[in-house]
């Protein structure tokens, strides 16, 4: 359920993305807020889970990936924030229900259990967000290509430490 919900997030992304051509950070238009507010919304989902990841796990590799995904979600939440446009208004956040219910999900695992889990759906997540990027970069004209651009290396590395720590977990 979490991966088609995950799956529809992307191919509106992926269709909203092309369609975002304005040239400052005041002329935003309308699939442009769109973007951003789903951005919001998985970027504090992701926050949340991380911080569950942080305090529920025993896992030094996993506390450390999860402080790594605080920081770098902080970090994204703080440039979607500098975005201006009627509607982008900061503060009228909130977490979807599908991720509420993730949460809510890896909240009741411990142990050996909660890590597998965790670290099997953030891989997940991450590989789709980065096709969104990825897509993102096809328009240099895109509002967004830059960001993408400067923000894909970071997703490829958390894919990277994601599949690292799985695998010895599967030893």
């Amino acid at each position: 359920m979490m991966k088609f919900i995950l799956y529809v997030f992307v191919i509106a992304a992926v269709f909203l993305f092309p369609s975002c051509h304005s040239s400052t950070k005041s002329e935003l238009n309308q699939h442009d807020i769109i973007f951003v507010k789903k951005a919001r919304e998985a970027d504090l989902a992701e926050l949340k889970a991380a911080q569950v990841a942080a305090s529920a796990s025993n896992n030094p590799r996993i506390i450390a990936f999860a402080k790594m995904l605080m920081d770098n979600y902080h970090g994204e939440l703080s440039k979607l924030d500098e975005l201006q446009a009627p509607g982008l208004e900061n503060g009228k956040d909130s977490i979807s229900p599908a991720h509420l219910q993730y949460i809510a999900g890896i909240k009741k695992l411990k142990g050996a259990e909660f890590d597998s889990a965790y670290m099997s759906s953030e891989l997940n997540n991450t590989e789709t967000v980065l096709m969104v990027y990825v897509n993102a970069m096809q328009d240099k004209d895109d509002t967004l290509y830059s960001a993408a651009h400067a923000t894909a290396p970071l997703i490829q590395a958390q894919i990277d430490s994601a599949k690292n720590i799985l695998s010895s977990l599967k030893k």
